[in-house]
């Protein structure tokens, strides 16, 4: 059998595409069924020869519990899949990575609580390992940020399109006082930590931090 993600690159950036890759091998691991996709860019950073599609199945759209996502806030969306691949759908779960899934095309963002990815742990990890060339770069720059202290703690913190969307759960800008307020409980029991901020409003939002001399590229 065969398990399809055609919507990958279409839904969410880069980080996205982590989580929806990786939920598809997952679940395709788990039910011993090749997978497919389209290009993405993954296959340029960690090598992957992914199998393209090679025909369509009907959709599988993600569900959420407890929490509402996407499909379930705006559920026109699932008319319209449907209407664009020709088939009924149904709705898919966290449960399938550990039962497998088959003969669908999933459609979704698959950001699960890192809880439930800890027994595909090794696997997942191996997805994303960058090709030798980018590892030179990616090895110097990390060297060069332990240099600055033993403990790394890295918070991406989004901006840009989430104050301008609707607001969803999952388009919520996080104040940046609730991440400060996290950093002054734990920031003295590290050893020798250091901060590395990324965010697409660098600008506005490393001057929320300056007390710990954040580190940006």
């Amino acid at each position: 059998g065969r398990l399809t993600m055609t919507s990958l690159g279409k839904l969410g950036r880069f980080g996205n595409q982590l989580m929806q890759y990786a939920f598809l091998r997952i679940c395709a691991k788990q039910s011993g069924a090749a997978f497919e996709c389209p290009p993405w860019d993954g296959q340029v950073i960690f090598g992957h020869l992914d199998p393209p599609v090679s025909g369509p199945l009907p959709p599988a759209i993600e569900r959420s519990n407890p929490n509402l996502n996407m499909f379930d806030v705006v559920p026109e969306l699932i008319p319209w899949i449907e209407k664009v691949t020709g088939a009924n759908s149904s709705r898919v779960g966290h449960e399938a990575l550990d039962q497998g899934l088959n003969g669908v095309d999933l459609w979704g963002f698959f950001q699960v609580q890192t809880g439930l990815l800890k027994p595909h742990r090794e696997f997942f990890r191996s997805l994303f390992r960058p090709v030798d060339d980018l590892k030179l770069a990616v090895d110097e720059g990390l060297n060069r940020l332990r240099g600055k202290g033993k403990t790394v703690i890295g918070l991406h913190i989004r901006r840009g399109d989430f104050l301008s969307l609707p607001l969803f759960g999952f388009t919520h800008p996080v104040p940046a006082r609730w991440w400060r307020d996290w950093l002054r409980r734990i920031w003295d029991t590290l050893d020798s930590p250091v901060l590395l901020i990324c965010s697409d409003d660098l600008n506005n939002v490393v001057p929320e931090f300056q007390e710990y001399s954040p580190v940006t590229f």
